[in-house]
């Protein structure tokens, strides 16, 4: 007879964190979960990029003025923010928080910026304009414009920090996500056997849980992956995009460019730092197809897949 999982959830980063946990008394594992759903909360008053008294919205008010302290934990983020920027030869970009909010203006009114305005807006993008001093744990900007946005890498954090929080008390098994984007698992199911997640098609529009996960079958899911102590992050341009000029535009925006990534649909890779994985999904699906193998090679703990539409066969790696 199989355990029965135990469920809770919260609202945090502007999705939706599920907890599955089972292995131990229901009562010591709804304290576990509490307590990491609680540094979630945590973090996202921390990293928004949209609340007036977040850590975030500070820098990016007052750290091309004056350098800017952070807590530890912060700075140690942006340092790795930084590091990934660097690996990805600036695929994965922090500062491309105008950027963004350009294109969500463009979605909202339908009208393509001009060429001119990206390319000034370029000028401030590029982690070379952010400056860390370990010293004091500051941080200063070195562009007027530049603003940094952590919500490429936020969720995953985020659910890193849950994981290793739920680690420390020997939660023996369960499964955590943030949206259906970014999902941990260890240990076994209630059944004994793996977790088993399914990775959908660009083109299935319905939306799964993986805690509701149905059989994989046919032309439904790109992938199943097993997961047992390691992080799974997918993200895709399908989802949060808007249709002009003909064509649709996702929302991963290209640092170089400045213009949503076209060429590639969907990105999914497992690695063990759930942090890494949801930035470098975003890395992967903005670089060219032939850079790919490349890219990973900087990150060997990484594996998974890009699929770049139907017809084409999908670019594994490592």
């Amino acid at each position: 007879m199989s355990e029965s999982l135990f469920r809770t959830a919260t609202e945090a980063m502007a999705t939706r964190f599920e907890f599955a946990l089972h292995g131990g008394d229901e009562i010591y594992l709804r304290a576990a979960a509490e307590e990491a759903m609680a540094e979630i909360l945590r973090l996202e008053k921390a990293l928004s990029f949209y609340s007036p008294g977040s850590i975030v919205s500070r820098i990016n008010r007052e750290a091309f003025h004056h350098p800017v302290r952070v807590t530890p934990q912060i700075f140690q983020l942006l340092e790795q923010s930084i590091e990934i920027s660097n690996r990805t030869t600036g695929l994965f970009d922090i500062t491309v928080a105008p950027l963004i909010e350009l294109w969500n203006t463009a979605s909202r009114t339908g009208t393509l910026p001009g060429h001119r305005q990206v390319e000034t807006i370029l000028q401030s993008v590029g982690a070379q304009h952010i400056q860390l001093d370990l010293n004091n744990f500051s941080v200063s900007l070195t562009h007027p414009d530049t603003r940094i946005n952590l919500g490429s890498i936020g969720k995953g954090y985020a659910l890193q920090c849950a994981f290793e929080i739920l680690m420390d008390l020997e939660v023996p098994h369960g499964l955590i996500q943030g949206g259906t984007s970014s999902i941990i698992a260890w240990g076994n199911t209630p059944e004994e056997g793996p977790w088993k997640i399914g990775i959908q098609s660009p083109e299935n529009t319905r939306e799964y849980s993986p805690l509701q996960m149905p059989e994989p079958s046919g032309t439904e899911f790109l992938e199943v992956v097993e997961l047992d102590g390691k992080s799974l992050a997918v993200s895709s341009i399908w989802g949060r995009g808007f249709h002009a000029g003909g064509r649709y535009l996702g929302h991963v925006i290209h640092p170089a460019t400045g213009w949503p990534v076209g060429h590639s649909q969907l990105c999914a890779l497992t690695s063990p730092d759930a942090a890494t994985a949801d930035a470098l999904t975003t890395a992967m699906i903005a670089a060219e197809t032939g850079d790919v193998p490349g890219l990973a090679a900087g990150f060997p703990d990484a594996s998974g897949f890009v699929f770049h539409s139907p017809e084409e066969p999908l670019t594994r790696f490592p």
